[in-house]
């Protein structure tokens, strides 16, 4: 019998241990010392160690799969090396509307995110995502550049909304902004260890979209949306 990661996790290591980000019950997590060198080995080499694999089968860690798949892994990103935050480039003229869409948006999230599980919201970035025809570069701009045109746009406008900033709100909401113009980029989900603290932020390639390049560069990606 074959076994794959369950749906919903994913895993990284830092600090030396596994943490785990569990979307379906929006929470993060380690496991027990056994279960966690189990888990290594597994990962590893497809090794299945006595006690400590069955323990990551009974709490649906690893759940049995039908044909053999590849051994989950840590997700994989560049490190990010630019960030829109720290760019200087001249943006279209700021509106009232922005202010007002932005608005909506965010209001909208963060109901969403009170009302439903991570994996649904994720879900819908993700179909909003599929949904957009991607926009190439027009007027003389590159794609980047529109993404930083457009994430300089948001972050100006969101300082006029008056909800509580927050990575998930405001990385969920800039994807949405974004999805809008046909533009799209990838919300990182990254844990830093000792003490553990847990992040994201939108990203293409190596530009941060909200977020500097030094305080993504201090989480280890655990999740790419």
């Amino acid at each position: 019998m074959s076994y794959r990661l369950r749906d919903g996790l994913s895993f990284c290591k830092a600090g030396g241990h596994v943490y785990f980000l569990d979307i379906e019950k929006d929470r993060y997590f380690r496991l027990p010392e056994a279960m966690e060198r189990a888990f290594i080995a597994f990962i590893k080499n497809g090794a299945r160690l006595g006690a400590g694999f069955d323990k990551l089968k009974a709490n649906s860690i690893l759940v049995e799969s039908m044909s053999p798949e590849p051994v989950a892994s840590p997700p994989h990103i560049r490190r990010p090396s630019r960030s829109a935050l720290e760019v200087s480039l001249s943006t279209p003229p700021f509106r009232f509307l922005t202010i007002t869409e932005v608005a909506a948006i965010v209001y909208s999230t963060a109901r969403k995110l009170r009302r439903r599980s991570l994996k649904s919201v994720l879900d819908g970035v993700v179909t909003a995502r599929r949904d957009q025809h991607l926009r190439a570069a027009h007027n003389g701009l590159s794609v980047d550049d529109d993404l930083i045109s457009a994430a300089s746009l948001f972050h100006r406008a969101r300082a006029y909304v008056p909800v509580e900033p927050s990575c998930l709100l405001d990385s969920v909401s800039l994807a949405r902004f974004l999805a809008r113009r046909r533009l799209s980029a990838s919300i990182v989900f990254g844990i830093s260890a000792e003490p553990f603290s847990a992040h994201c932020w939108l990203q293409v390639a190596d530009l941060a979209l909200n977020e500097t390049v030094s305080a993504a560069n201090e989480h280890t990606p655990i999740r790419i949306v």
